[in-house]
């Protein structure tokens, strides 16, 4: 009789790899700690936090310029450890992110945002001293981590979805998600900045 052949599909560009979950877990565990870049930033503009932050609380520069400054700053600090480290996983530990390694900039910009944006929401937060700031960054950042079973799940599930799915749409959707993410958070730290603008006026 004939013998029908048979071949296994898969909807993965690659093998699930324990050691690539790992270093983007320790990638996204990174990340979500340098939010406290911005978080610094944002906290010496403030009021009474610092003798600067209050001459700038009644100076020209509107919060929201102040705000962009931060997040500027901080992000390009944040995005060049983050490719940093893509390097050396890429060099050292031979991860191959898929054969996407031109794509890792997109996520690792994304991720880089998302951190920052949660430093100067942090920061921008009225009425907080700064150790309790810290501490807030630190319980947003195992909060993170416990759903993944590690650290650093946002940047984990933009990375996976890089790495393993054949179609890019996952990919898109993760950093479109955290995207948004950081756009809510970027809106709240503004509207607290203001807030605190129009109290030392």
């Amino acid at each position: 009789g004939e013998q029908a052949a048979t071949a296994e599909l898969s909807v993965l560009r690659e093998p699930p790899s324990e050691l690539s979950r790992f270093y983007y877990a320790l990638l996204g565990y990174s990340c979500i700690m340098c939010s406290t870049i911005a978080q610094t930033l944002i906290d010496r503009t403030r009021i009474a936090a610092t003798p600067e932050g209050s001459r700038r609380q009644v100076g020209a520069l509107s919060p929201a310029r102040q705000l962009a400054a931060a997040l500027v700053a901080s992000w390009l600090i944040v995005m060049a450890s983050m490719m940093l480290a893509v390097a050396y996983f890429y060099v050292v530990a031979g991860i191959s992110f898929g054969g996407r390694v031109w794509l890792t900039p997109v996520a690792c910009g994304a991720c880089a945002l998302v951190s920052c944006a949660l430093g100067a929401f942090v920061g921008a937060l009225p009425g907080t001293q700064a150790g309790v700031k810290d501490a807030l960054i630190t319980i947003a950042t195992l909060a993170l981590s416990l759903p993944a079973g590690l650290f650093g799940t946002p940047a984990l599930e933009v990375m996976l979805s890089l790495t393993f799915y054949d179609s890019l749409a996952p990919f898109a959707s993760a950093c479109g998600a955290l995207l948004a993410i950081a756009a809510l958070l970027g809106a709240g730290a503004l509207i607290f900045m203001r807030r605190q603008r129009y109290v030392c006026a």
